[in-house]
């Protein structure tokens, strides 16, 4: 049961996720360290990616609001 649980629950990371552009994805991969494990604070982003940390907040803010409107929208289907 905790199997099919952590299945599912992965699925629904990867649609929500899906929902993000390239730019979006590669930024929050970066920032919680879904690839490597290692997560990155914006300034590392920012200057990895050659751009302001600032750029960096924005995207972030934008991929999580969409990501959030997913989950809350799977969660309501799921009831």
């Amino acid at each position: 049961l905790n199997k099919a649980c952590e299945e599912n629950e992965a699925k629904i990371i990867l649609d929500a996720l899906n929902v993000l552009t390239e730019n979006e994805k590669e930024i929050i991969n970066l920032r919680y360290g879904l690839i490597d494990n290692i997560p990155l604070t914006q300034k590392e982003i920012a200057t990895k990616l050659n751009i302001s940390r600032s750029y960096v907040s924005r995207i972030e803010k934008r991929a999580l609001t969409k990501i959030y409107l997913v989950l809350k929208k799977t969660k309501k289907q799921q009831y």
